[in-house]
């Protein structure tokens, strides 16, 4: 005999809960750089949510905030750029407009 194991939602709930499911039914799907940086850049928009931002462009919330870490990671990694400061010629106390 196996052991059988099944969720049982109040009956309150069975009008309130709505699960969106997420199958794998193809090859896998991959997205281009451009792609990634739009959803990121959107999910860090003002009254926008991961999982809102997420839903939208048909990703997992895990997906997205998975993005987002690598973004920041590679923008922390990234190498200092230092530009030599140039200061303007003296013009006897003027300031030339």
């Amino acid at each position: 005999m196996g052991n059988h194991y099944h969720l049982q939602l109040p009956r309150l709930w069975a009008n309130v809960c709505a699960w969106k499911c997420f199958a794998a039914t193809g090859p896998r799907r991959s997205w281009s750089a451009a792609e990634k940086a739009t959803s990121i850049a959107e999910s860090y928009g003002a009254g926008e949510t991961v999982c809102g931002v997420a839903r939208h462009h048909s990703l997992t919330s895990q997906r997205l905030f998975t993005w987002r870490r690598l973004a920041r990671q590679t923008a922390l990694s990234a190498p200092a750029i230092f530009v030599p400061a140039v200061e303007p010629a003296e013009t006897g106390g003027c300031v030339a407009a």
